[in-house]
């Protein structure tokens, strides 16, 4: 794989892919925000993507280590479809929070989520995009271009990313009740979407 054509290209992807993006993680992104706050400051936002791009590069790393995408099949495709239902349940919650259904206890009030490790597990969602991705890592003729090539494509996931959690920042700060229900009940939406992708993902990994 030459690494300087193909870098580029891997960003581009990550730009290409923001429909995809947005469809996939945009709900998981924006939940967490509005979850657990930190909208406001920059910290989260970057600690959240660096996490993220960090499970990409690793994925690239091991896929190009391994010369095959073991990563995303197998046992580790089953843990993989888990993990999305258990962050598709903590969405639903985040919603019913967000819409004022769902108070959290006084000792929780105010608590921010490790932002790097919610950035991180995020990355490791099944997503098409990404499995595509580390097949191309798999072909690299070494770990450090695999995952610069995993790295390039986080990279340019990151604009789209990082609007959702401003987005869902922004309409979790709004003062009127039905706009807060109504990013509520979609952020549920989108919560209860990732349930079903990742019962489907792992129902699909259970009978490879």
């Amino acid at each position: 794989m030459n690494t300087e054509l193909t870098l580029p290209l891997a960003f581009l992807a990550g730009l290409a892919g923001a429909g995809h993006c947005w469809a996939m993680c945009g709900g998981l992104v924006g939940g967490s925000f509005l979850a657990g706050g930190g909208g406001q400051r920059l910290y989260p936002h970057l600690a959240y993507h660096g996490g993220r791009v960090l499970a990409y590069t690793l994925l690239g790393a091991l896929a190009a280590a391994l010369g095959q995408a073991i990563v995303l099949t197998g046992g580790a495709g089953r843990v993989q479809g888990v993990l999305y239902i258990v962050a598709g349940v903590l969405v639903l919650l985040a919603g019913a929070r967000v819409a004022g259904w769902l108070p959290l206890p006084a000792s929780l009030a105010g608590a921010s989520p490790p932002w790097p490790l919610a950035g991180f597990l995020n990355g490791l969602m099944p997503c098409a995009l990404v499995f595509s991705l580390t097949l191309k890592a798999a072909t690299a003729p070494s770990v450090a271009s695999g995952a610069a090539w995993l790295f390039a494509f986080g990279l340019g996931t990151v604009p789209a990313m990082l609007l959702a959690g401003v987005l869902a920042h922004w309409l979790g700060g709004q003062s009127r009740i039905w706009l807060r229900r109504a990013a509520g009940l979609l952020v549920m939406a989108l919560g209860l979407q990732a349930v079903l992708a990742g019962a489907k993902f792992f129902h699909v990994m259970l009978h490879l």
